[in-house]
């Protein structure tokens, strides 16, 4: 699956280290309860927060697939 694609919640963007202000102030009213990420990435590059995006929803890891990653964002993860 695309990572662009998955669907993702404000939540799921909060729960991961973003912060909750700015993600609500994006997020009402322009965002429906669940969208795909592509809609949070484009709402962040508006703001200039793709990493936090990115590293909220761990998009953002060079993984080997059990845990050590570097971060390089071109992982080939299990």
């Amino acid at each position: 699956m695309d990572a662009l694609a998955r669907i993702i919640t404000a939540d799921d963007l909060i729960r991961g280290g973003a912060c909750r202000n700015g993600v609500m102030e994006s997020a009402s009213p322009n965002w429906p309860a669940a969208f795909p990420v592509a809609v949070a990435m484009k709402e962040a590059r508006k703001r200039g927060e793709t990493k936090t995006v990115l590293q909220a929803l761990a998009l953002d890891g060079d993984g080997s697939g059990d845990g050590s990653g570097y971060g390089y964002g071109d992982g080939d993860g299990d």
